[in-house]
C-alpha cells in the first residue's frame, strides 16, 4: 500500500511526498507543509518514518515544539514512534475502537 499523498494535522494538509536520495529518512518542512520520504525504505521503515514525521507535524502545532527544542523533541518522537506503530498494529480492535463515533 503507498502512502497518501496529502494528510491533514489540525488546520493545515501537508503534502508527503517521496524522494530518492539524501541523509535523512523523512524530513518535514513545516513552513512549506511537506514531508519528504525516502523513497529507497522497506516499507515498514516507510510506515515508521511516515508516523515519525507527523509526530512532528502535531507537536509544531500544539506549540511544543518550541517550548522542548529540536534535540529534545527528536529524542521523545524517536522513542514514541515506533512504539505506537507497534500499538497500533498489534491492536486493530484498539484502533477500530478509537476511530469510532
Amino acid at each position: 500500500m503507498k502512502p497518501p499523498r496529502r494528510f491533514r494535522v489540525g488546520p493545515y494538509s501537508y503534502r508527503l511526498e517521496m524522494r530518492h536520495g539524501g541523509d535523512e529518512l523523512g524530513l518535514t518542512d513545516l513552513n512549506m507543509l511537506t514531508v519528504n520520504i525516502r523513497a529507497e525504505l522497506a516499507a515498514d521503515l516507510t510506515r515508521e518514518t511516515v508516523l515519525h514525521e507527523v509526530l512532528h507535524t502535531i507537536t509544531d502545532m500544539i506549540g511544543e515544539r518550541m517550548r522542548l527544542g529540536s534535540d529534545r523533541e527528536e529524542e521523545i518522537i524517536r522513542s514514541l514512534s515506533p512504539a505506537l506503530l507497534m500499538v497500533l498494529r498489534d491492536n486493530p480492535k484498539l484502533v477500530a475502537y478509537l476511530l469510532s463515533d
